[in-house]
């Protein structure tokens, strides 16, 4: 069984929550400057965070949660709305 688990499911590669963060910064097309007013902060958190010399607060990690679960409801909303158009 646990062979088969292996086999069949998809890779998921170690990430760290870094990485994850400076991925949805990408993927939302944010600058440093934009991730401190989400997180409100000062203009140089983003920065911060972004380059590991601060860690996100437990309130950040809810607003950035909060964040991304919105943009993915807009985009599934989007592309559901396209696929009937289609």
């Amino acid at each position: 069984m646990e062979n088969y688990d292996e086999a069949t499911a998809p890779y998921h590669p170690k990430v760290s929550g870094l990485e994850m963060l400076k991925g949805i910064v990408a993927e939302q097309g944010m600058s440093a400057a934009a991730l401190a007013r989400i997180l409100g902060g000062d203009r140089s958190l983003g920065t911060k965070v972004l380059a590991g010399e601060r860690r996100i607060t437990a309130d950040h990690a809810r607003v950035l949660g909060a964040l991304q679960a919105r943009s993915r409801r807009v985009s599934v909303t989007f592309s559901e709305h396209r696929s009937f158009t289609s």
